[in-house]
Order: C-alpha cells, then structure tokens, then sequence
C-alpha cells in the first residue's frame, strides 16, 4: 500500500512536469512510499514524459 499518489495532468507542459518530477523525487524522503501519475491530455504521447517511467520506479504514464 502506498503512503501517498500524486496526479499530475500534462498539456503540452513537458518541461514543467519532468522539473515537478524531479523535485518530488528530491524532496521526498524515501521512507514515504508514493506513486506519481502522470496523465498526458496533449494530442500526442509524448516520449520525454515516458522516459520518466524508466528513470524512477514509481512514476507511472498515462495518455488520456
């Protein structure tokens, strides 16, 4: 069970939601155990958002 989720809705944005990424990973401490969704609403998927999957294990991608 996780302590925490957190949504973060993406249009068009790819450089601000992969900076809020980033930031929550840094500043949060690795007791807490959390999932972030990242849920695009942009025309297209966008592969620098996918990529974040790869880079942490709790960051999850969904294209609405």
């Amino acid at each position: 069970m996780k302590d925490i989720s957190i949504t973060i809705v993406a249009y068009h944005g790819t450089e601000d939601v992969k900076n809020a990424v980033h930031s929550i990973e840094k500043h949060t401490s690795q007791n807490i155990q959390k999932v972030i969704y990242i849920v695009d609403n942009g025309d297209k998927e966008d592969g620098q958002l996918q990529e974040l999957q790869s880079i942490y294990d709790d960051v999850e991608y969904v294209f609405a």
